[in-house]
């Protein structure tokens, strides 16, 4: 079933500019290795809330969110986590910095109005 999902996310991907899937409130992932891949938010749901990435794009921050670690979409922010799903750190301030602070409120806007991600425990 997960392989045919992702023909069929592949043939969709194929048939949209890039433009337009971003418009479509898609996450643009690049894999390791520079492959880029995209994922919808019901894929990221079936994953139960984890990706791994070197860099996701949220359409509301206009860029790439460069990171390299597991993340989870919990409450409406994020936290660092490892491959067992525990916490590598907390974000203590975001306020520190306008920048993380942007990015994780895009972040949370897309997941409050696009999907509500499985917690992975």
């Amino acid at each position: 079933m997960r392989a045919i999902a992702t023909v069929l996310i592949v043939v969709l991907v194929m048939a949209l500019s890039p433009a337009e899937v971003e418009q479509r409130g898609w996450l643009r992932v690049w894999q390791e290795g520079n492959a880029q891949q995209w994922l919808d938010p019901q894929s990221v749901v079936e994953q139960a809330g984890l990706l791994r990435a070197d860099s996701v794009f949220f359409p509301e921050v206009g860029e790439p969110v460069t990171y390299r670690s597991l993340y989870r979409l919990a409450e409406g922010d994020y936290q660092d986590l490892d491959a067992d799903g525990e916490p590598l750190h907390e974000w203590r301030s975001l306020a520190d910095d306008p920048f993380n602070q942007a990015v994780f409120g895009a972040a949370s806007r897309w997941a409050r109005t696009h999907t509500r991600l499985a917690d992975p425990a």
